[in-house]
C-alpha cells in the first residue's frame, strides 16, 4: 500500500492492487466505457491501471507458491511478469494522476514501489539460480546463468535496501496520519478523522511491516522478521475491523500470504520438512485464490461501483460550477420527492447554507410524479406507481405537514383516502407555497459521489440529461433521498423460465384492466401484495389468489383468497408448500425493492433491509462511518411526510450546529438501544408505537411541531378499521389534527371508481338537480319492513341516567346487516324541513342535496339513535330515498346504536353553533360543528329559532366546506 499526502495510490499484500473491503466491487473492466458518459478517457486508463495492477499481485503471490513448492521454472516467469506489470504500472501512473495535486508525490510513491518489487523479484531470481543445490531443486541452469557468491550478496542486498526504504516510506505515511490530522471542518468531525487516520495508520503499518520483515529476512535475521510477521497479521485484522467491521476478502488474502511467509520462516529457522514447505506454497496459493476471487466471482459490478470505488476523486473535462457565495456551506441532496422536499423546506431559512438539489426527472415528485404516456426510458421509469392508485392509509395518519395541511391546499375539508393525483398536487403545492423549485435541478442524474480526502468534502459528478454535458460540483454535506422504490427484488421461483403465461413485478403493473378474466397469482405479503389483489379484484379478475409466507389474514373478497409459500410452477400451474395447487396465467411479483444507490461508491452505501431501524444510520439519518453524509426516508414507513420533515430538521440542525453530534461509540450506542427495542416488536401495532416514539423525539430534538405529532391512536384505530372491510375502509373519514377539519366521505366509493380521475374531475363540485324518487312500495309495505327489521333484532328504548334515552338490539347483529329501516316518507328535503330541530339530517350536500330524517311519530326509535365519531351504523340512502342503517362491524347485545349524523346550519344555530360529542372515541371531534353552508356566498338565511327573536346569518362569513357529499355503503359522514 503506498500512501502520501492522504491519496491512496496503489496496495495489495505486499504492495500491489487497490485496497477495498470486502463488499467493494473491483472489476473496472465491466464497464462499457465506450457508452459511458463519465469521462471516457479517464475510465479506460482506470481500467487498464486496475487490471495491471491484478495481474502484479496475482502473479507476486503465485512467484511465492510456486517458490516455496520447489517449482522455480514458473516461479521465474512469475517473477518477470511482476516485475514487468510493476513498470508498466509505474508509467501507467503518470497518465492517470497527470493533473492530480501532489502529482510528484504520488509519483514517488510508485517509483519506490516499483523499486522495492523488482529488488524482491532480484532477491527470488538469486535464489533460485544460486541456491538451486541447497534447496534440493531437482534441476541445474547453465554454469553461466549461475551466479558467484558476491553476485547473490549483491542482489540480497539490494533487495534489503529496497525494502528499508519503503519500510521509511510508509513510516513517514504512518506519521503523517498520526501526527498530523487534518481538520475536517465538519459536524462530528473529530471522530470521523479518528477513524479515518486509524484505517490508514493501520493500513501503512501493515505495509510498513512486511517492508521490515523482508529486510530483516535479507539480513538473515529470521527470528526478528518472524516476529515482525506477526505483528504483520494484527495489523491485518486490526485494520480491516476499524474499516468495515469485519475482517475482508482481501484481508483474509494478506492473513494467507503472512502465514506461508512466516511458515517459510520457520523452515529458516532450522524447521526441516517438506510438508511445511508445501504448506507455505498452499497458503500463497490461497492468497492468490482470493485475490481471483475478488475480480472474477464479484465482476458483475456495475459501472457506478466499480468507477466510485476505483476514483477516489473525479476528473472532468468540464468546469466545475461553482457557488454564488463561497462563504456559505454547500448542501447536495439527491431526489426531489417528499423526501428532498422537506429537505428543502428544512434549510428554506438559513441564509448561510446553499443547498442544491439533483432530480433526475422532469419534474418534482418522485415515486408520485406519475406519467403514464411516458415510455419507459432510462430517465423515466422512476416511479412504481400505477393507474386508480389511492392511498391506503388515512392522510391525517402521519401524512399531513402541520404548515401546510390538505384543508389550506384544497381550500375545503378533503377525504381521508386521496387518490395519487391529489396527493401529488398537494405535495407540489406546499414546494410552490415556500418557492423550493428554485434550488431544485431538473434532468439531473446524479452519477458518482466521492469524499475528496484532500478538501475534505464531496465530489459530486452530474448528468446533465438535458444538454449532454457531465460535470462534477463539490459540496460540505450530501442528504441521500432518492427513495427506495425503484429498484425490483424479484426473487425466482423453480419452473419460472418455462411459464407460460406473463411474470411482472408489481413496478410493471400501471393498470388492472389488462388482468380482466385471467387468474392472477400474487406473490408477496405485504401493502403491495394487498393493494395489487384488491386492485385485480376490481377490476374484473377472475380469481386472485396470494402466495406468502404469513398470511395477512384479512377478510378478502369472494375471489380473492391465500395460500402457503409459492414452491414452483411447472406449465400454468403453481404449486403450494402445503401441497395444494392452482391454475393461473399471470404472476405479479409484490415482493417489494432494494435500497440502491449505484451513485456511491461502497463505503458510503447503505446497506439495510425494509426495517424500523436502520443499523447503520444515527437518529435514521447520520450515516455513522461519515456523518457529513445523511440519508432521509431509508426505514420501514409507518409515518411519512411527518417523518421525513424531522429528519430534514434533525440533518439542518447538525449542519448549522444547532445540533451537535455525539462521539462514534455514542452513536452506536444509540442504534443499539433502537435495534433491541425493535427485537421486541410482535404486532404490527407494536410497529406503530416504536415508529412513534422514533418521532416525538425527533420532534423534541428538533422543535419542529409544537402540536403533538403523534398519530398512535388513528394508526391503531385505521389498521382496525381495515381488517373489518378492505373493500370499504378506504371510505371512511378521520379528522386532522392540525386543521381539526373533518375528512367529508369520498364522493364516489373506492371500489366504485372505476375510472382514473385527473384532479380536475376528482375536485369537480358541480351535481344535477335532485329528482325526487317515487316509492317503490306502498306507505303500509314500508311501515311493516320498518317493524320487522326492529322486531327481527329486538331493538328497543333503554334509559341511564348519564346517556339519557338510546335504543339498542337484544341479540348480536353481525356486521352488514340492516338495522333499521327509515321509509322514504319519513325523509324530507332541505325545502321540506319546517322546524330543522326535529330532523336529523341523513345525506349531505347543502340546499340540492341534503336529506332529512323526520319520525314518523315522536315515540319512533330512530328519534333515539345517539351520536358518535366512531359509530356501529351508517346510513345508506336507496334510490327510493328510503335509508336503511347498515351495521358496519358486529354489535353486542344492549350496545348502545349509534352513528356519525352532522346537522345543518340552521340546526347549529339553535344549538348555539354546536354541540359537544361525548364518545369519548379517540377520534372524536369533540365539537361538532354544521358544515353544509349555502352554495351562494351572498345569500342571507333568516331563521325563526324561537317565538319573537330572529337571526340573520351572512354565508359569507361562514368556513368553505365540501358542497356535496354522499353517504356511502360504509363511508362515516362528512
Amino acid at each position: 500500500m503506498m500512501v502520501m499526502s492522504g491519496y491512496i495510490l496503489v496496495d495489495g499484500a505486499n504492495g500491489g492492487g487497490l485496497r477495498r473491503n470486502a463488499e467493494t466491487r473491483v472489476r473496472v473492466t465491466a464497464v462499457d466505457s465506450a457508452a459511458s458518459p463519465l469521462i471516457p478517457k479517464e475510465a479506460r486508463s482506470w481500467q487498464t491501471m486496475s487490471m495491471l495492477v491484478f495481474v502484479k499481485d496475482f502473479t507476486w503471490m503465485m512467484k511465492e507458491c510456486f517458490w516455496m513448492l520447489l517449482i522455480p521454472e514458473i516461479c521465474l516467469v512469475m517473477g518477470a511478469v511482476t516485475a514487468l506489470t510493476s513498470f508498466i504500472v509505474l508509467i501507467k501512473s503518470a497518465s492517470v494522476y497527470r493533473r492530480f495535486p501532489d502529482y510528484q508525490a504520488k509519483m514517488l510513491c510508485a517509483l519506490i514501489e516499483s523499486v522495492w518489487l523488482v529488488s524482491n523479484v532480484c532477491w527470488m531470481v538469486a535464489d533460485c539460480l544460486y541456491d538451486a543445490p541447497v534447496a534440493g531443486m531437482p534441476w541445474q541452469l547453465m554454469p553461466l546463468l549461475r551466479p558467484d557468491a558476491s553476485h547473490y550478496d549483491f542482489m540480497k542486498g539490494l533487495a534489503g535496501y529496497g525494502c528499508i526504504l519503503g519500510t521509511i516510506i510508509y513510516l513517514l505515511g504512518v506519521l503523517r496520519h498520526a501526527l498530523i490530522p487534518r481538520i475536517f471542518g465538519s459536524f462530528g468531525g473529530g471522530d470521523a478523522q479518528c477513524r479515518l487516520n486509524s484505517k490508514y495508520i493501520l493500513l501503512q503499518t501493515s505495509t510498513a511491516t512486511w517492508c521490515l520483515k523482508d529486510f530483516l529476512w535479507s539480513k538473515n535475521f529470521v527470528v526478528e522478521a518472524l516476529i515482525v510477521d506477526c505483528c504483520t497479521a494484527l495489523c491485518v485484522i486490526a485494520q480491516c475491523k476499524v474499516q468495515s467491521g469485519r475482517i475482508t476478502c482481501l484481508g483474509y488474502a494478506w492473513l494467507a500470504w503472512v502465514a506461508s511467509n512466516a511458515i517459510w520462516l520457520l523452515c529458516e529457522l532450522g524447521v526441516k520438512s517438506i510438508w511445511l514447505r508445501f504448506l507455505a506454497g498452499a497458503f500463497a496459493a490461497l492468497a492468490g485464490a482470493i485475490v481471483a476471487s475478488c475480480w472474477f466471482l464479484r465482476g458483475e459490478v456495475d459501472e457506478a461501483n466499480a468507477l466510485a470505488a476505483d476514483l477516489e476523486q473525479v476528473i472532468t473535462e468540464v468546469t466545475i460550477p461553482s457557488s454564488a457565495d463561497s462563504q456559505k456551506v454547500r448542501v447536495a441532496v439527491i431526489g426531489a420527492g417528499p423526501c428532498g422536499l422537506s429537505a428543502l423546506w428544512a434549510f428554506k431559512d438559513t441564509d448561510d447554507v446553499d443547498v442544491v438539489c439533483f432530480e433526475k426527472q422532469g419534474d418534482i415528485g418522485g415515486q408520485w410524479n406519475y406519467c403514464p404516456s411516458t415510455p419507459l426510458e432510462q430517465h423515466a421509469n422512476h416511479s412504481s406507481m400505477y393507474k386508480d392508485l389511492w392511498s391506503n392509509g388515512p392522510k391525517e395518519a402521519g401524512s399531513e405537514y402541520p404548515d401546510y395541511t390538505f384543508m389550506e391546499h384544497f381550500g375545503s375539508a378533503m377525504p381521508s383516502f386521496l387518490p395519487r393525483a391529489a396527493i401529488a398536487d398537494y405535495i407540489k403545492g406546499r414546494a410552490k407555497k415556500y418557492g423550493l423549485t428554485g434550488k431544485i435541478r431538473l434532468k439531473s442524474e446524479v452519477k458518482h459521489v466521492m469524499w475528496d480526502y484532500i478538501h475534505s468534502r464531496f465530489n459530486v459528478v452530474v448528468n446533465d440529461i438535458s444538454s449532454g454535458k457531465i460535470y462534477t460540483d463539490s459540496f460540505a454535506y450530501v442528504i441521500v433521498a432518492n427513495g427506495h422504490f425503484s429498484t425490483p427484488e424479484f426473487p425466482i421461483f423453480p419452473g419460472y423460465d418455462t411459464f407460460a403465461g406473463k411474470i411482472i413485478h408489481a413496478k410493471d403493473f400501471h393498470d388492472a384492466r389488462r388482468f380482466k378474466d385471467l387468474r392472477v397469482l400474487v406473490v408477496g405479503g405485504s401493502l403491495s401484495a394487498e393493494d395489487i389483489a384488491l386492485q385485480c379484484h376490481k377490476f374484473g379478475a377472475t380469481e386472485v389468489t396470494i402466495t406468502n409466507r404469513s398470511p395477512m389474514s384479512y377478510p378478502w373478497p369472494n375471489n380473492v383468497s391465500e395460500v402457503p409459500m409459492l414452491v414452483q410452477v411447472q406449465g400454468l400451474t403453481a404449486y403450494f408448500s402445503d401441497g395444494t395447487s392452482k391454475d393461473i396465467d399471470v404472476i405479479i411479483s409484490c415482493t417489494g425493492y432494494k435500497y440502491d444507490f449505484p451513485f456511491l461508491p461502497s463505503d458510503l452505501q447503505l446497506r439495510t433491509k425494509n426495517v424500523l431501524v436502520v443499523k447503520d444510520l444515527f437518529k435514521g439519518v447520520f450515516f455513522v462511518p461519515r456523518p457529513e453524509l445523511m440519508y432521509l426516508g431509508m426505514q420501514n414507513q409507518v409515518y411519512t411526510f411527518i417523518m421525513f420533515d424531522l429528519q430534514a430538521c434533525l440533518a439542518r440542525d447538525a449542519i448549522i450546529k444547532r445540533f451537535h453530534l455525539p462521539s462514534e461509540r455514542e452513536m452506536l450506542n444509540d442504534i443499539g438501544l433502537w435495534l433491541e427495542r425493535q427485537e421486541q416488536l410482535k404486532h404490527v401495532k407494536d410497529w406503530h408505537a416504536l415508529q412513534t416514539m422514533y418521532v416525538q423525539e425527533l420532534n423534541q430534538l428538533t422543535e419542529y411541531c409544537p402540536d403533538e405529532v403523534s398519530c398512535l391512536q388513528l394508526f391503531d384505530d385505521a389498521e382496525d378499521d381495515k381488517a373489518q372491510d378492505l373493500l370499504t375502509f378506504r371510505n371512511l373519514s378521520y379528522t386532522s389534527q392540525f386543521s381539526n377539519a373533518f375528512a367529508p366521505a369520498p364522493r364516489t366509493p373506492w371500489s366504485l371508481c372505476l375510472d382514473e380521475l385527473t384532479l380536475d374531475e376528482y375536485l369537480q363540485t358541480e351535481r344535477p338537480e335532485p329528482v325526487r324518487a317515487e316509492m317503490r312500495m306502498s306507505s303500509e309495505e314500508y311501515a311493516q319492513l320498518e317493524r320487522a327489521t326492529i322486531e327481527k333484532w329486538g331493538i328497543h328504548r333503554l334509559h341511564t341516567e348519564v346517556i339519557g334515552y338510546y335504543v339498542a338490539p337484544s341479540m348480536m347483529v353481525p356486521a352488514g346487516n340492516v338495522v333499521m329501516v327509515l321509509p322514504p316518507y319519513c325523509i324530507q328535503t332541505w325545502d321540506e324541513v319546517t322546524d330543522f330541530n326535529s330532523v336529523i339530517q341523513v345525506r349531505f350536500g347543502g340546499v340540492p342535496d341534503a336529506l332529512f330524517s323526520c319520525a314518523s311519530t315522536p315515540d319512533s326509535l330512530d328519534c333515539y339513535l345517539n351520536h358518535s365519531c366512531k359509530p356501529n351504523l351508517q346510513a345508506m340512502v336507496l334510490a327510493d330515498f328510503s335509508v336503511n342503517m347498515v351495521a358496519l362491524r358486529d354489535i353486542n347485545p344492549f350496545e348502545m346504536l349509534t352513528w356519525d349524523y352532522d346537522t345543518t346550519e340552521e340546526d347549529m344555530l339553535a344549538f348555539g353553533g354546536e354541540f359537544e360529542c361525548a364518545c369519548g372515541h379517540s377520534n372524536c371531534r369533540k365539537m361538532i360543528r354544521g358544515r353544509n353552508w349555502l352554495d351562494d356566498a351572498t345569500a342571507t338565511l333568516t331563521m325563526e329559532m324561537s317565538p319573537g327573536k330572529n337571526v340573520v346569518t351572512d354565508a359569507s362569513t361562514a368556513p368553505s366546506g365540501p358542497s356535496v357529499t354522499e353517504i356511502t355503503s360504509s363511508g362515516r359522514s362528512a
